[in-house]
């Protein structure tokens, strides 16, 4: 427990949260490392390091952390029972768009760059072919499901930067139709105006809270599961996603 903490305090110190401390007071909780969101892990942290070099500027550092999240951590829906930190979800290399988010937020807060996220529901359509036929068949009567985007703190103001699909899927989903260019013509984010992918598909907004730890306890109320069904999604049903994505990928290579 003693090696722990001290290589926790040693990260806590690193230089890049040190910008932190500056930021208004009303801002401090989109800093703050939660059990979720725990950027001060070192895969974090060199993640964030390795990232962000030697920019100059919030905002450059803030595109770069999109780039990597974007396509470093490949989509593919994980579950409704399944919420992890973002070390974790580093380690996977796949994430829906709550473990996504909570992975991008925190590469922002190392960067100590205030972040939240937005949760809305979007119509269950937009899943359509990004799952396995059979989990869409299950799903589909259902209309509607929870999704969720984060937001950064840039020069003044709040950014939406939705980072949901990495390019290597989008392009492929565009050739074959699984979205098109009129509902999502770009997934390249300029630091400067908000991205939102899944505009077109928004049912209901819930607005904001500053992490993934606040949304989960509101999801699991809304969405209340046993246990059993929770572990279920993440052996078999959580796997049958990613081949499902991967799948859409490869295809990509052949054309």
């Amino acid at each position: 427990m003693a090696a722990l903490q001290d290589d926790k305090d040693r990260v806590s110190e690193d230089p890049l949260n040190r910008a932190s401390s500056s930021k208004e007071p009303e801002l401090s909780r989109h800093l703050q490392e939660t059990p979720f969101c725990d950027y001060k892990h070192p895969i974090i942290q060199d993640i964030t390091q390795e990232v962000i070099g030697t920019c100059e500027n919030e905002e450059e550092k803030a595109r770069k952390i999109f780039y990597y999240a974007r396509d470093h951590i490949r989509y593919a829906l994980m579950g409704s029972g399944i919420a992890t930190k973002a070390s974790i979800t580093a380690k996977i290399g796949y994430g829906d768009c709550g473990t996504k988010t909570n992975f991008h937020i925190a590469l922002l807060r190392a960067a100590g760059i205030p972040a939240r996220m937005r949760g809305i529901m979007v119509e269950i359509s937009v899943l359509k072919g990004m799952i396995p036929g059979f989990l869409y068949f299950m799903v589909e009567k259902a209309k509607e499901d929870f999704h969720f985007w984060p937001e950064c703190y840039l020069q003044g103001k709040w950014i939406a930067c939705e980072g949901l699909f990495d390019q290597e899927l989008y392009k492929v989903a565009i050739t074959e139709g699984l979205v098109t260019k009129e509902l999502i013509p770009s997934i390249d984010w300029d630091g400067k105006s908000n991205l939102v992918l899944l505009e077109p598909w928004k049912t209901e907004d819930f607005g904001n809270k500053p992490s993934w730890d606040d949304w989960y306890i509101d999801f699991k109320k809304r969405m209340a599961s046993p246990r059993i069904i929770d572990k279920l999604m993440e052996i078999t049903i959580a796997p049958s996603c990613r081949r499902q994505t991967d799948r859409i990928r490869r295809r990509g290579q052949l054309i």
